[in-house]
C-alpha cells in the first residue's frame, strides 16, 4: 500500500537542529580549566606565580653577583642603577639575595606540599575507608594534635633539631597533613557506598586497588585546592621562622632571614625590610588568587 503525500508533513529547518549537540562535551577538568580562564585574579595569580618560580630558577644564573659577595664599603646603599634592589648590611646585592630568597622558599613551599599530599591522603584515606574503631582511634589522634597550634610544635621540633633548611622541612612537614588528612577522610566517607565503588567490589578489587584507583582520584578536587593553599603556608611559617632566627641558616637567604638581616638598619636603610616583604607579600596574594579560582572551577555547583 503507497501511502499519499499529504500524509506527511516537511519538518522546519529550525526543528531538525533543535536537538544538535551545540557545544563539544568535555571532561571535568576541561570544564574546569574553561571557568578558571574566566576568573580574571586567578589568572593573574597564575601569571605572577609562574613569574616568581621563574625568577627563582633563573634569576640567581643571570644576576652578574652571587647572593654571598660582600663589598663592605657599599653596605647599606640605596637602590642604583647597578643594584635595584640597593645592598644589605654586608654589602651584598640584594636583589640577587631575594631571588635566591624565591628559590629557598618556594622549594621549602613545594616540599612541604609534598608531604602533606602523602601523608595526609594515606592516613585520611585510610580513616574514611576502613571506618569503625580504626577510624576513631586514628581521627582522635588527629583531633589531638589539632587542639595545640601547629606554630607551637614546630618551634619546639626546631628548638630540638637546630635551625637549617632540612630542619624546617621535617618540623613543617611534620605537622602541615593534619587539615589534608581530615580533607581526605570527608571525601573518602562520602564516596566509599557509591555504586562505582560496590561494582568494583563486586568484580574482586582489593581494598589497596578500590582506594588508590577509585576513591582518591575521585577526591582529586578539594585535595589540590587544600594542596594549593598549603604551599603559601608553608612558606609564611619559613619566613616567620627565619625572622626569629630559627629558619634557615646563614649564609642561605630566604625571605625571612632577609627581612630578620633588615631590621637593625631599618631606619637607616628601609630598602632593606621593604623589598623581602613585597616579596612575601605579592606570592601570598598570588597563591590567594589562585587558590579561591581553583576552589570555584573545581566545584561542581558551580558548574554552568
Amino acid at each position: 500500500m503507497e501511502l499519499a503525500e499529504n500524509y506527511f508533513e516537511r519538518l522546519p529547518k529550525e526543528e531538525k537542529t533543535s536537538e544538535e549537540i551545540v557545544r563539544p562535551s568535555m571532561t571535568f577538568w576541561q570544564d574546569a580549566w574553561r571557568r578558571l580562564r574566566k576568573n580574571r585574579l586567578a589568572m593573574i595569580g597564575m601569571y605572577v606565580l609562574i613569574a616568581i618560580i621563574l625568577i627563582a630558577i633563573f634569576g640567581p644564573m643571570i644576576s652578574p653577583y652571587t647572593y654571598s659577595d660582600q663589598t663592605l664599603s657599599m653596605a647599606n646603599q640605596p637602590p642604583s642603577s647597578a643594584h635595584p634592589f640597593g645592598m644589605d648590611n654586608l654589602g651584598r646585592d640584594l636583589m640577587t639575595r631575594v631571588f635566591y630568597g624565591a628559590r629557598i622558599s618556594l622549594s621549602i613551599g613545594f616540599i612541604v606540599a609534598a608531604c602533606t599530599l602523602v601523608i595526609g591522603i594515606l592516613y585520611g584515606g585510610i580513616s574514611g575507608y576502613v571506618g569503625g574503631m580504626v577510624d576513631t582511634v586514628m581521627m582522635r589522634i588527629v583531633d589531638v594534635l589539632y587542639i595545640i597550634p601547629s606554630t607551637l610544635y614546630v618551634i619546639l621540633l626546631m628548638l630540638i633539631i637546630g635551625p637549617g633548611f632540612n630542619s624546617v622541612i621535617i618540623a613543617l612537614g611534620a605537622t602541615s597533613w593534619l587539615g589534608m588528612a581530615r580533607q581526605v577522610r570527608g571525601q573518602v566517607l562520602s564516596l566509599k557506598e557509591q555504586e562505582f565503588v560496590l561494582a568494583a567490589k563486586a568484580l574482586g578489587a582489593d581494598s589497596r586497588r578500590i582506594l588508590l584507583r577509585h576513591l582518591i582520584p575521585n577526591s582529586l578536587g578539594p585535595i589540590i585546592v587544600v594542596a594549593t593553599m598549603q604551599i603559601p603556608n608553608a612558606i609564611f611559617n619559613e619566613a616567620f621562622l627565619s625572622f626569629i632566627g630559627l629558619g634557615v641558616s646563614a649564609p642561605e637567604a630566604s625571605w625571612g632571614v632577609l627581612c630578620n638581616d633588615a631590621l637593625p638598619a631599618l631606619r637607616t636603610a628601609p630598602h632593606e625590610l621593604f623589598f623581602p616583604a613585597l616579596a612575601i607579600t605579592i606570592t601570598m596574594l598570588a597563591f590567594s588568587f589562585f587558590g579561591d579560582g581553583l576552589r570555584d572551577a573545581l566545584d561542581p555547583k558551580m558548574r554552568k
